[in-house]
Parts: structure tokens; C-alpha cells; sequence
């Protein structure tokens, strides 16, 4: 136990029977506390133990909230029966006890005026009443008050001492069910968060395999457990391949789930071939815009790859442009965004100039996680090294290029675990 067992030798009294009484009782009270695991069960378990620690004819336990206020949270008689909603008890001495570590002790005796004691003590006709700060370290958590109506009761100051012993078994039982709480409502998060980023996971697409003469794969990697960041292939129903990279604003299950919408109705607007990719964004735009609310947003990129024109027709929303390095060497970056999904309804998007690919040609969409990765130093890894790396590999297949890319940023950044999101999409012209 800690400190605070040296503490408890003040409620000794020297008399052997109710020594060895007390301290039976303390141990016994201890020991059945911090066997309970059920916070509802424990709090009425605490006041009923301290009724009949002390004969009292009734217990309050009053815990601090967010705000540092008193609030009830169980009230019993010594029938073990909840007081109700409109049981009074003295506020003012509860809360005096909050700035005193001693025992408080009020009684009407045959010597007492009603000068003597609160008013609401004489106006409750208690006879005794008794309560004790609970406090664990330096951190006051809350008072334990009871009280007797009846004539023949009144509080000693031996029955203080054995209070505040119990008061500090209390304190030390609350802790210790405070942090069992803690580490299990942790471990539900961390079991939501583990269900979640397998979920989300699972919403990646596969590389498509057999799309005539093109190498196409994509990668996500998250800078939490779930990404804010996606990329998608969709299969539409004139035979060509929907090209998506997104990015929504921060990192974590929020942005991750944001996501999730987004895919889900951009997979919905592929479906009709009437629409052109400036069309699907002003559509999920506006729908985003209703959603999302202020301080949200998210950056898209959307295009269709003809296979049998080799032809990729895109628009872009805030996303950084893609990288197409040609067969020959040459590098262009395909300029031109407009604004980013989720922050002005009806904007009208443009279709930008269709990219024609032929063999050996490689087509990168980036999100901004990649270029930005930082150094210890606070250097971005940029674009000029990912049009290197590209050059150096661009023989390889796309899923080993973009595993080469990976390695870079995890060497770049000296840790495994990257600051933003990274998700990258590689179309390669065989």
C-alpha cells in the first residue's frame, strides 16, 4: 500500500478490541473494493461500507466533475436504499471539507445551541454529521459525508480518525479504478482503431491485372493506423479504367471516414457515362460542401484511362499535379487544379488537356505526403527526387517501383513512421 498506510496508525486508539476491530474492517473493506470492477457497483459498495463503518444512518459520496464541482454520485440509507432525487444534506459542510485534510465532525449534543452549527444541519434536525475530503497525491477527488437522525448518535473524534483512514482506502481504490477504466476504454479505442484500419484497408483496391498494354498499381501508406488519403481503380461500364487519388485534410479515423464516403459516392457517379470527370467533381463537390461543414476538406484527382486509345482524360481538385515522365527522358508536370472538394458549392471544374501515353511512358499521381516528407533536419524529400528515382527505375514493374518509392521516404525521413499521408498511383505504358 502506499504512503498513506503509515498514515493510518492515527485512528489507533490504544484499546485493543477496537484496534483490532478497525483495522480487521479496513482491510476487510479494502481488500472487497479493489476486487469490484463495476464502477456502478463500486461507488454504492464504498457507501454502504462506510455506513456501517460508522453506524451512520446514512451515506453520501460526492466525486469532483470536468469543472471541479461536487456531484452526488450514490446516496444510501442503512437499508442500503437509494435516498432519491430531493434527499437534502448539508452542501456547505461537504464543501468546507473539500479545504480541510482533517475530519469535520458537526453534532447536537445536550450542551449545543443551534448558534453552534450550520444552519442547514439544524433545519435537516441531523444529529451528527461527519465528513472527510478524498484525495489521492495532490489531487482532491471528491467528499465522503454521513450522517444519523438518531438521538443516541454522535460522532467521536475516535470515529474521525478510523473516517479519514477510510477515506484515504477509498481514494486509493477510486484511483486505481480511475486507471483501470483508462486502460480499458484504451484498449476498446485501440480495438476500434485495429477494426477500423482493417476495414479501410480492405477498401483498397487490388492492383487491376490484364488491362491491355498498361502496368497499373497504387499504395497507401498512413501516418496513423488509418489514412486520410485513398486511392481507387474503377472498373466502368464502357470499358475504361476510373483513375482516383484523394486526400482529406488531417490523419486519423476522421478524415479516414470522410473518405469512405467519398469513395463510395465516386464509384456511384462513374457509373454514368454521361458524366465527364469536371462533371463527377462539381457533383461530389456540392455534396461535400453539405457535408463536411467548415475547416474540412479534400483534394481530388479523377480520370478515365481509355485502353484502347491509350488516352487518360482527368480534372483535378487542389491535388498536386501528376508527374508524367515520357519514354525519352523528358519530365512534364501536369499543371493546373482547381479548387480543393468541400469548400464552395457550385464551382465549376475544368477538364484538363487529355495525357496520351505510349510505351514506356510513366504516369505518377502523388498526394502532397510525398513530396513533403521531411528530414530530422526539416528538408523535403521534393519533387526532384521522385523524378530521380523514377529515372533510376523506371524499368521495373509499378508495384516495385512504388515499393522503391517507399523506401526512399522511410530512408528519407530516418523513421519508419511519416508526419502526413502517402498515397501514389502509377500508370505504366507497356
Amino acid at each position: 500500500m502506499p504512503s498513506s498506510v503509515g498514515e493510518t496508525s492515527t485512528f489507533l486508539t490504544g484499546d485493543d478490541r477496537i484496534d483490532n476491530r478497525n483495522v480487521k474492517l479496513l482491510l476487510e473493506t479494502m481488500a472487497d473494493l479493489i476486487s469490484d470492477h463495476d464502477p456502478a457497483g463500486l461507488v454504492r459498495k464504498i457507501v454502504d461500507r462506510a455506513i456501517k463503518a460508522v453506524h451512520a444512518e446514512r451515506c453520501i459520496l460526492l466525486l469532483r466533475d470536468g469543472e471541479s464541482n461536487l456531484q452526488v454520485a450514490v446516496a444510501l440509507d442503512d437499508q442500503g436504499r437509494d435516498l432519491g432525487a430531493k434527499f437534502r444534506y448539508s452542501k456547505s459542510l461537504a464543501q468546507k471539507a473539500l479545504k480541510q485534510s482533517e475530519c469535520l465532525i458537526r453534532s447536537i449534543g445536550e450542551g449545543d445551541g443551534p448558534s453552534d452549527l450550520s444552519a442547514s444541519i439544524v433545519d435537516l434536525k441531523l444529529r451528527a454529521v461527519m465528513c472527510v475530503r478524498l484525495s489521492f497525491k495532490d489531487e482532491i477527488t471528491g467528499v465522503i459525508y454521513v450522517d444519523s437522525r438518531a438521538t443516541a448518535r454522535t460522532f467521536t473524534n475516535k470515529d474521525s480518525r478510523f473516517f479519514e483512514a477510510l477515506a484515504r482506502a477509498i481514494s486509493i481504490v477510486l484511483e486505481n479504478a480511475r486507471l483501470l477504466r483508462a486502460a480499458l476504454e484504451r484498449e476498446r479505442l485501440q480495438r476500434a482503431i485495429e477494426l477500423a484500419r482493417e476495414v479501410l484497408a480492405n477498401l483498397l483496391p487490388k492492383d487491376p491485372m490484364g488491362v491491355q498494354g498498361f502496368d497499373l498499381a497504387g499504395l497507401s501508406i498512413p501516418a496513423e493506423t488509418a489514412a486520410g488519403d485513398y486511392y481507387d481503380f474503377v472498373p466502368c461500364p464502357d470499358g475504361k479504367v476510373g483513375l482516383v487519388v484523394g486526400d482529406v485534410t488531417g490523419h486519423g479515423i476522421g478524415p479516414a471516414m470522410v473518405m469512405t464516403g467519398a469513395r463510395s459516392a465516386l464509384r456511384i457517379l462513374f457509373e454514368d457515362r454521361a458524366l465527364d470527370e469536371a462533371q463527377i467533381l462539381a457533383r461530389l463537390n456540392n455534396r461535400m460542401v453539405e457535408d463536411l461543414g467548415d475547416g474540412r476538406f479534400m483534394s481530388l484527382l479523377v480520370g478515365r484511362l481509355d485502353i484502347a486509345k491509350r488516352v487518360v482524360t482527368w480534372a483535378n481538385a487542389g491535388q498536386n499535379p501528376p508527374l508524367l515522365l515520357r519514354a525519352d527522358g523528358r519530365v512534364e508536370s501536369l499543371a493546373g487544379a482547381g479548387l480543393a472538394l468541400g469548400i464552395e458549392s457550385g464551382f465549376a471544374y475544368e477538364l484538363r488537356s487529355p495525357i496520351t501515353l505510349k510505351s514506356g511512358d510513366l504516369l505518377l499521381w502523388l498526394t502532397d505526403g510525398l513530396v513533403e516528407a521531411r528530414n530530422p533536419a526539416g528538408e523535403e524529400y521534393g519533387e526532384a527526387r521522385v523524378v530521380a528515382l523514377l529515372k533510376q527505375h523506371r524499368a521495373l514493374p509499378s508495384r516495385q517501383l512504388l515499393a522503391k518509392l517507399r523506401e526512399a521516404i522511410v530512408e528519407h525521413a530516418g523513421r519508419e513512421q511519416q508526419d502526413d499521408d502517402v498515397t501514389l498511383l502509377l500508370v505504366r505504358a507497356l
